[in-house]
């Protein structure tokens, strides 16, 4: 890997309070420091695939021209006592070169594949600021661009906004975040709360194995948001239900082919608690238990259950709960917060997050942005992370897996795809039979009931 020959300057020691401010460390995001071991590093990763070629250089003379928030230039500096959060601190031997970095692949996706295989697994070095950037070359081809920073930074609504200021369209908009649940008076958040304790652990399969050092990714076609959002619209369900329903399906699928047929299987699932979009680095965001339906093989049926699970969190604060929980668990210390990380790893077996990203088509150094993929962490110790992401009116879906948990993350993919493609011909069945005269309807025809009309779908977080 070859490394950028050049130096940016430090923080100057006259920090302003703002940039002070920006800096520190609050439990939600220490708790991404703690949670992570060498096995399971807390970094979310993405990847750029432009249209054209991009050199090191230019790349470089982006990220300085367009700036670096304080986070982005601070080292994180250990805590002063067991109840003392760690902080961070401007790195006063900043140098560009120890996080810009050039490599070179063969073309083709499997090669780019690997290479990022290899890369998601090592953490990155506490002895400097928490990110890294590199250039991937592919010989010929189109470059690619992976990113990668520690969630103690930020989350991934955080970090899409940040990424958003280094393209040429510096003012280009995501979808404006909206968290979709509300926190409740005593006695519901009480009962939230006791839900929460009171659940088993999750059933035990091969999703539950322990972990080691190797990681798998892979991720699927992309899908036309339009198409999707007709569909969902058409099954009175939200694209956010049948993304869910599909990735349940999937999992489903992947599963039963190993001979296991769990009824369901729950994912953690982040919540994002801003209101409106912002470029506010740090973590702010809830988590929620959700019980995906893979033991429902019928599409409508296990879409319809999704829904109704969906509609039952949307209106529980238990999202505002998760968010107090990861506060305290990152206040506590290491020992204690082990035994919070292991509550949330029992009672799960997956991560699943869907971020919306800019509707329109991005530029990075004048080259236009093709694909966008990231891949959430695997928080808790969990083995599995499925992510889904909108942009410029696809979504595609990212699947990184420890290789004892799913060897063929590849293959979890396919069986998502066969459940994505099912819910779209679905619908599409459906239309063609109601246009059709009534005689020339088979009576094996799979058309989708009547139903209820919902709000618009749109891609928006879960």
């Amino acid at each position: 890997m070859h490394a950028l020959v050049c130096t940016a300057r430090a923080i100057p020691r006259g920090t302003s309070d703002a940039a002070r401010s920006a800096m520190r460390l609050g439990g939600e995001d220490t708790a991404w420091l703690h949670m992570e071991d060498a096995a399971n590093p807390m970094v979310i990763n993405s990847l750029l695939e432009l249209s054209g070629a991009l050199d090191l250089t230019r790349l470089a003379a982006i990220v300085v021209e367009r700036g670096l928030p304080p986070r982005f230039r601070a080292r994180v500096v250990p805590p002063e006592h067991a109840f003392a959060l760690p902080r961070l601190e401007p790195d006063e031997h900043f140098d560009l070169a120890r996080h810009v970095f050039r490599v070179e692949i063969e073309p083709g996706d499997e090669a780019l594949r690997a290479f990022v295989r290899r890369e998601i697994a090592i953490p990155l070095e506490r002895d400097r600021p928490l990110w890294k950037t590199i250039a991937i070359d592919r010989r010929g081809g189109p470059t690619a661009v992976m990113f990668r920073v520690h969630h103690a930074i930020g989350d991934g609504y955080a970090l899409l906004a940040q990424l958003l200021t280094i393209c040429d369209e510096r003012s280009a908009d995501a979808p404006a975040p909206t968290h979709g649940t509300r926190a409740g008076g005593p006695l519901a958040t009480g009962l939230a709360a006791a839900r929460l304790v009171g659940l088993p652990p999750d059933p035990r399969t091969t999703l539950k194995n322990g972990l080691g050092i190797e990681k798998d990714v892979a991720w699927s076609r992309e899908y036309p948001l339009d198409d999707v959002k007709t569909a969902a619209r058409a099954m009175s369900a939200t694209v956010n239900d049948l993304l869910v329903a599909a990735v349940a399906g999937g999992i489903g699928r992947y599963l039963r082919r190993n001979g296991e047929a769990p009824h369901d299987v729950r994912a953690m699932v982040p919540v994002n608690l801003r209101r409106g979009a912002t470029t506010e680095l740090g973590n702010r965001f809830g988590l929620v238990i959700l019980a995906l339906p893979v033991g429902i093989r019928d599409p409508l049926a296990r879409l319809d259950e999704v829904k109704r699970r969906m509609d039952r969190l949307k209106a529980s604060p238990e999202a505002w709960i998760g968010v107090a929980l990861l506060g305290l668990l990152g206040r506590l210390p290491l020992r204690l917060e082990a035994l919070g990380a292991r509550f949330f790893a029992t009672k799960t077996s997956l991560v699943l997050t869907n971020v919306p990203g800019p509707r329109e088509v991005l530029h990075l150094g004048g080259v236009p942005i093709r694909k966008i993929v990231f891949w959430v962490p695997e928080a808790a110790r969990l083995g599995l992370g499925v992510s889904i992401f909108s942009y410029a009116g696809r979504i595609t879906l990212g699947v990184v897996a420890d290789v004892r948990v799913a060897p063929h993350p590849d293959a979890m993919v396919a069986a998502l795809d066969d459940e994505m493609n099912g819910l779209l011909a679905l619908q599409t069945r459906a239309r063609s039979s109601a246009q059709a005269p009534s005689g020339a309807r088979g009576e094996t025809e799979a058309t989708a009931p009547p139903r209820k009309k919902t709000s618009d779908a749109s891609a928006r977080p879960l």
